[in-house]
């Protein structure tokens, strides 16, 4: 379906960002790899440097509540899954 909206150049980029993102391998993604396949992902800017994980969750429309968001991120059924290794603030 893919190749028949988009054509065949869309289909094989989409392939290599599906491939990448599922075997781990995001370094094997270029910049407009990465714009291409993030640009309809739903996304939330902070407006303050440092926010707890609750509220985070309960602002940025993720959970519906603090205790909702509490139950999500102790019984791991969010659906954000968050797996950090480095990260880097910029201003």
């Amino acid at each position: 379906m893919t190749k028949l909206v988009h054509g065949e150049e869309a289909l094989n980029q989409a392939i290599k960002i599906s491939n990448a993102l599922f075997k781990g391998d995001i370094k094997a993604l270029n910049k407009s790899d990465i714009e291409a396949g993030f640009k309809d992902v739903p996304s939330y800017a902070l407006e303050e440097e440092e926010k707890g994980l609750v509220d985070l969750l309960v602002e940025a429309n993720i959970s519906s509540s603090k205790r909702q968001a509490r139950e999500d991120i102790k019984m791991e059924r969010s659906i954000l899954t968050v797996s950090v290794s480095k990260m880097q603030v910029t201003s």
